[in-house]
């Protein structure tokens, strides 16, 4: 399984409304029907061990999109990710910091 993760870092102060912008405009845009996505998950960072005052500087939410292969990911990426991409520099201007990384689940 593949898991195509995005981390969008913002600011504090506009924690909420990176949030708000995510699930009622990002997720509904990437996840509409005729992608390949099996899964998509919403996580935040809460804590960096050893640096307790990470998330006073910023915060962190990440998207997870998980597809059966490598193609499916790449084709999603190109029809769905980059636009969004795009409008998340749009929204929220010169602190929108996102980067994406692809992953593989292993069998334990």
């Amino acid at each position: 399984m593949i898991i195509y993760n995005i981390s969008f870092i913002i600011d504090p102060a506009r924690y909420e409304t990176l949030l708000s912008w995510l699930r009622t405009t990002a997720i509904p845009a990437v996840t509409v029907s005729g992608t390949k996505a099996i899964d998509t998950t919403l996580t935040t960072l809460i804590e960096v061990p050893g640096d307790d005052s990470f998330t006073e500087q910023a915060r962190n939410i990440m998207l997870q999109v998980t597809f059966d292969n490598l193609k499916d990911a790449h084709e999603w990426s190109d029809s769905k990710l980059q636009g969004l991409l795009m409008e998340y520099g749009r929204t929220f201007g010169s602190e929108a910091i996102a980067f994406p990384t692809i992953s593989e689940r292993l069998p334990l």
